[in-house]
């Protein structure tokens, strides 16, 4: 990992000879923002209360690149009892954002408020995916994969740039009425 992002107090944890990290996620939807980490119970963190799902909850490997594509995680909670799975269903929502942060924690704490050492580093950021779902009898498994905000520069604006979508954005545009005679003709370049 390196320190491009931490305080110094984070760097000297990450450098120490043991690292106690704790992932945050908050995954935000239309009615609210759900605040989840991958402990045991609840953690304070600048205000904001994180449910722990424990060894329920686990996300794939986050990972970065020097080229310019979309890269994505997967998010899986598992160990939900089947009959609570509409409520669940209905509050995830395509395109509903998510945002994965890594907290270093003090072992040396008095209190919770001491827990956290400085602000947790975002890892991740980007655009929930539809959910799928595993079932067995007594228990089911959510995956949401969730893609980096650069997937948006492979999907269509949904314009073209013809006079009549043009005029019925901006009626008293002519920017680009002789559009459609320039597709015919042919231009000869001298040399």
């Amino acid at each position: 990992m390196t320190t491009r992002n931490l305080t110094t107090n984070q760097a000297a944890a990450v450098t120490g000879t043991v690292l106690y990290p704790a992932l945050l996620f908050d995954l935000i939807f239309g009615d609210g923002t759900y605040h989840v980490w991958c402990g045991i119970g609840s953690l304070i963190v600048n205000s904001v209360t994180y449910l722990g799902v424990g060894s329920l909850g686990k996300v794939s490997t986050i990972s970065e690149g020097t080229s310019v594509e979309a890269k994505g995680v997967t998010m899986t909670l598992s160990g939900i009892d089947p009959t609570l799975l509409p409520e669940a269903m209905s509050e995830i929502s395509v395109a509903s954002r998510a945002k994965i942060y890594l907290a270093l924690l003090n072992p040396q704490a008095t209190s919770m408020s001491g827990l956290v050492i400085d602000t947790p580093v975002c890892l991740f950021s980007g655009i929930m995916d539809a959910p799928s779902i595993d079932m067995d009898t007594n228990t089911c498994t959510i995956s949401i994969d969730v893609e980096d905000k650069m997937v948006e520069l492979n999907r269509s604006r949904g314009g073209r740039y013809t006079d009549q979508d043009q005029k019925a954005r901006y009626p008293n545009d002519t920017g680009l009425e002789w559009t459609s005679y320039n597709m015919d003709q042919s231009i000869v370049w001298k040399t």
